[in-house]
Order: structure tokens, then sequence, then C-alpha cells
């Protein structure tokens, strides 16, 4: 190569590399210095901002009051209700004297399998003793005097006012015929499956189960879900288990019961809603009729 060529290569990149070195250099200096960035909290709206208000949404609840709901029974049978021979029947208790004696399992019947209406596993309204039984929300839970009682009045309907025996039978004395175990109100029966085929055939009654103050303590067994028996959820004591049997009579002995024991847990937990009501069948708000209820706000229960 020639050299004056060479000379002149060799400066043109030392001048290159030298403006590089000034040019970072220059960079760096002129820099900011570090920004410390803080953290905060932001309330982001949950809705589009041109919503500024937010509109409780309407709910409407239908209820079913169809005379069904006042059966006491829902077994495999045609309708959930009990049979014998070709009698169709829709309650067990016979306290109230308005019932017609033809609705009303007769207490003394002799028929085979009979017992499976006080058996919770073929009657699934009846009484579970490994079931807790609470009240309706805003309604009290029924507890018996003392252990040596030897009346317990509990309502018959916790809907209606006791004072009008003769439209809603008023209050039952559940203690009552203590003397005969067949009329005795707070009794069960177990079942054995005996063929092992999970049906509940007439022949395979269990344990005859009274809840009287003679016995002290009752085997509830290991699958129970109670929880007003102290921490040893497998037993419990006599004034337990009849408080427990009172309050599933008062408040869940009946379809149209249990309903209403649902839609008060579910309408209690809830706030800022619009919320109606209103019946199948008599469903209008004429004559002062307490089975509407035009949608009004709602605010949870304290």
């Amino acid at each position: 190569m020639n050299k004056t060529k060479q000379s002149y290569t060799t400066q043109i990149k030392v001048t290159w590399l030298l403006s590089s070195i000034f040019l970072s250099t220059s960079i760096l200096a002129a820099a900011p210095a570090p920004v410390t960035v803080t953290p905060i909290d932001l309330n982001i709206s949950s809705q589009p901002l041109e919503l500024t208000l937010g509109v409780e949404p309407n709910i409407m609840m239908i209820a079913d009051d169809s005379g069904s709901m006042e059966d006491e029974f829902m077994t495999p049978e045609d309708d959930g209700d009990y049979f014998i021979g070709g009698t169709q029947y829709w309650k067990m208790f016979d306290h109230c004297l308005n019932y017609d004696s033809s609705e009303v399992v007769p207490w003394n019947s002799t028929e085979t399998g009979i017992w499976r209406i006080r058996n919770s596993d073929y009657n699934k309204m009846y009484y579970n003793p490994l079931n807790t039984y609470e009240a309706w929300a805003g309604k009290a839970l029924m507890a018996i005097s003392s252990a040596s009682a030897t009346s317990f009045s509990v309502p018959s309907n916790p809907s209606k006012t006791a004072s009008s025996s003769t439209t809603n039978c008023g209050n039952a004395d559940i203690l009552a015929n203590s003397t005969n175990d067949l009329q005795y109100y707070p009794r069960y029966y177990t079942w054995n499956d005996t063929n092992d085929d999970d049906v509940v055939d007439s022949g395979e009654q269990g344990s005859h189960i009274l809840i009287k103050p003679a016995t002290t303590t009752y085997t509830i067994g290991s699958s129970s879900l109670r929880t007003d028996c102290g921490t040893d959820n497998t037993s419990c004591t006599y004034e337990q288990e009849i408080n427990n049997f009172a309050n599933w009579f008062t408040y869940h002995r009946r379809r149209e019961f249990v309903a209403k024991y649902a839609f008060g847990n579910v309408t209690a937990e809830t706030e800022s809603v619009r919320l109606g009501y209103a019946t199948i069948n008599q469903n209008n708000s004429d004559n002062n009729n307490n089975n509407f209820q035009a949608v009004i706000l709602l605010n949870k229960i304290n």
C-alpha cells in the first residue's frame, strides 16, 4: 500500500475513535440522576367511567303456593306422598282439628312398612338426627324450658299467629301422648338395608328411637353434621335432641317451610338489591294480599 494513503486511513480511524469516545462521554455526563419510583394504591372503578351511578339489580322471587307445598312427605311414591292401599295421604301429625281425617295417616295403622314415613331415608321431609335444624331468618330457635318439662308447646306454623288457632292450628305440644309411643311426636326409625340395594324396603325396619327424658344420651353417628351438640357431634343430650326435633317440627316439617327457610337465608344476607316477591297462585296485590310484595330496595338484616 502507498505509504501516504496508509497514513491518511490511520488518521481517519483515530479521528472516528476519538469522536465516539467524546460523544459517549457527553451522553453520560448529560444523563439525569436516577429517579426513585414509589408505588401507590389505586382504587380503580370496576364499572365504565361513563356510568357515574350504580343501579341496584331487580330480583323477583316466585314461590310455589300450591296445595302440595303443605305436604309433610317427600317419598319415592306418586306425588311424593304416602299411600296405604289406594288412599293417598299428605300429613302425619294430627294435632289440628282443621285437618281432614283423609289427609292424615292414621296413627294406629298396621300397614306393613308404615314406619318409613318417620325415616328420613324414605321420607326426605322427616326429621334426620344427623342434621342441625335452624330457625328461619329473624325467628327464634325453639328451646325447652328444662330437661324435666312434661310439655313443650311450639308453633305449628311459624308464619301464622298462634291466636288464629281455628285457621292455622296454633301451637302443638310435641310431648303430648307420651304414654302412647305411636302417637308420640318426637320419634324416628332407623333403616337396615339388609339386601344392600339402597332401597328402603318395607321389611327393613331398624330401631325405633323415642326422644324422651328417660334417655339422657343419643348416639348420632360418625357421619353427623350436628353443630348444636358441643365439640362431640356424634352424641347429644336429651335437651339438645328434643330442641333439634322441635326446630325441625316448627321450621322444616313441610315442603312450604323448607322453601321459606331457603328464601330467608338468601335474602337475609343480601343488600343493595331491589327485591320483589310473589306466589304462583295468589299473586295479586288487591285486598291486602300478603302473597305479593312489589319490588323494593332490600338491605341486609342485621
